[in-house]
Formats: C-alpha cells, structure tokens, sequence
C-alpha cells in the first residue's frame, strides 16, 4: 500500500471515527431525553389516573344520595351526581365531605334524608370516569418536555427534545387535549342542591310550619281570606287537593291514601263519574280562588291553570261561551270550562265573569 493509499485510509477511518462519536453523543442525549420524559410522562399520567380514580369513586358514592325517584326518564343518578360534581369545582375532598354529611343525615333521618334535587337533568351517555375527565388537569406536557435541546453535527442541528418524544411514545398536546375533552356533557344542564342535615331540618320545620299554617288559614271563612289577600302557595295546594278528593269521593272515585293521589283503579271502573267529579271540583275551585280574591294573584291563576291542565283528561267544556262574533255570553256559568274562539283559534278555559273573562286551560 503506497503512501497516498494509507493516508487515504487514515482520513477516511478518521472521519468515520469522528461521526460515530457525534452519532454516539446525539444517540446518548436523545437516551437521556427520552428517559427523562418517558419517566416524567409516567409520572404525570399516573397521577391523572389517580385522581380520576378517586374523582370517580367520589361522585360514585354521591350518585347514592340523589332523588332516583323523580328522574327524568332515561336520566341515571351518575348524570346528576357527575354533574353536580363538575358544576361545584371538581373539588374531590369537597365531593368527599359531602358524602359522608348525607350518610351521617341518612344515619339520622332514616327515609327522610336529604336527596340531591334538580330542576332539570340530562342522559350524558357517558361513564362516570369520561364525566369527571372535565375537572382533572391534563399534563403538562412543556414541563414533562423540559428545557428545548438541539445538538449541532456535522450535517445540521438534531433537536434532541422532539427527536425523544417521538421515540418515547409520549401523546402531542392535540392527542392529550383530545383525550381531555368533555365536549357534549350535558349533564351540566342539571341543577340542584344537596342539603345536609342542618339545612335539611330547617326546611322540613319551615316546611312542616307552612302546612300548619295552611290549615289554620283554610279554616278561616272567605271574606276574611280575601281581606288577607288570597291564599298562598301552600294554603292554595292543599285546598285544590283536598276539593278533588272530595268532589271524587261523592261519585264514588278513591283515593290512594298512601301515595296521596287519586285511585287509578276506581277512575278507570267509573269513567263518568271521573269526569263529573273533576269538573265539579274545578268549579268549586274557581268560585273559591275568585270569592277569596287568590286569583287576583299571579300565583293563585298558575294554581288553578295547573290544576286544570294536570285533569285535562277528565275535562269536557260544556259547551260554546262565546256567540257568532266572539263574545262572551251570558248564560255562561262562573267555573265551568267552556269552549271559545280567540283570533279564530279555537280554545276552552274557565269563565270567571265578565271582569276576568275565560282562563285559558293550556292543551285542551
């Protein structure tokens, strides 16, 4: 081998010596790299993982306390508990307090133990675990990334950080934002409150106060409530309760005393005398609410729609109230629902005489 041949050689073993500890210095950074954010990923994702799981089992034993009984069809407890969840801050000690305050008031009250009430509430279509997602923090991945690195060889600059993402498998902003997102919980449309004890004793006095009263007021004669400005709300609920049940009985229909509530099994048996009893009691409402001047009341008019509306079944008018061009006629009786035409729409509602004209019953 001549002379211009071995230092060929020699270059030639020299460069490749000099790239192969570049290569290995890139290699050995991008090791390191890819060491530091696997481990630190890890970290990270156990410690989301952890507080999902207690984040779940948290609103898990919350969805023990809310009101199953008056859900919306289709609605599950994990709806409304992960969404009273979500909605009070996703705080898994605060969630964690309150269990154990609605047990201890489960210990103490027994079947009259708060619920978690609503006014509304939604089917998520989602797992426990997929609801609570919203309130947990998603890594921060710059943090596990660290400081950006670049090494310069002899062919350009090796980011050393992107190159060790890559080969650690750690998940791209986009992928761990995706993976974060609650978009279409609708469960944050629920509403409600949980009560605890405390709360829940002083709304059961105040409510258990509101009835007595009530009692007190309907004993009372009609000239006397009218100067007291009508009934209230409470007074107005257990009057309208209390003239169907009674307007029911004379034709024979029973009433589930147990439930509160009209016998379904005796209503179907004696259809006609259903729909006469409902009637005479929606008269007899009428003429009440109009002597006692609750229906100069905002509350007592949607008292009596409601009331109306929720016996729209056993509901017939009992004829035209109004002649050839509308108007009112004079026949027309004070608390009997009568058929009526307004803007060429047909309608029927009760008449209240000429100064309040005809409450329109909402759907018949």
């Amino acid at each position: 081998m001549g002379f211009g041949t071995g230092l060929a050689t020699g270059l030639a073993s020299g460069f490749k010596e000099v790239v192969n500890k570049v290569d290995d210095r890139i290699y050995d950074s991008m090791t390191r790299a890819e060491r530091y954010i696997q481990t630190r990923w890890d970290q990270e994702e156990a410690s989301s993982r952890e507080k999902e799981e207690k984040a779940e089992e948290a609103v898990k034993r919350l969805t023990k306390y809310v009101d199953v009984e008056n859900l919306p069809e289709g609605v599950r407890a994990e709806d409304v508990a992960a969404a009273w969840f979500v909605k009070s801050g996703g705080s898994i000690s605060e969630a964690e307090k309150m269990a154990d305050r609605l047990s201890d008031a489960e210990s103490f009250l027994g079947a009259d133990a708060a619920k978690l009430t609503f006014a509304k509430a939604r089917n998520t279509g989602m797992t426990v675990r997929e609801m609570v997602k919203s309130t947990i923090r998603p890594p921060d991945m710059d943090f596990i990334r660290g400081p950006q690195k670049t090494m310069k060889g002899l062919f350009g600059e090796v980011d050393i950080t992107a190159e060790a993402l890559k080969r650690a498998g750690v998940p791209t902003d986009e992928q761990t934002r995706k993976a974060f997102d609650t978009e279409g919980f609708e469960g944050l449309g629920t509403t409600g409150k949980f009560y605890d004890v405390t709360e829940y004793q002083t709304k059961t006095k105040k409510d258990e106060l509101a009835i007595q009263q009530a009692k007190i007021t309907l004993r009372k004669g009609e000239k006397e409530i009218a100067e007291m400005g009508g009934l209230d709300e409470t007074a107005g609920r257990y009057f309208l309760k209390d003239t169907l049940k009674n307007a029911l009985g004379k034709e024979a229909i029973g009433w589930d005393e147990v439930n509160d509530v009209v016998d379904f099994k005796t209503s179907k048996e004696n259809v006609e005398g259903m729909y006469k009893g409902t009637s005479n009691a929606i008269e007899a409402a009428s003429k009440y609410f109009l002597d006692t001047g609750t229906l100069n009341k905002t509350s007592g008019k949607n008292q009596l729609i409601g009331f109306a509306s929720s016996n729209s079944p056993y509901i017939k008018p009992v004829g035209a109230g109004v002649d050839a061009k509308g108007n009112p006629l004079e026949t027309n009786e004070v608390g009997k629902v009568y058929a009526y035409s307004v803007g060429g729409k047909d309608r029927s509602g009760i008449w209240l005489g000429n100064d309040m004209g005809f409450l329109t019953i909402p759907g018949l």
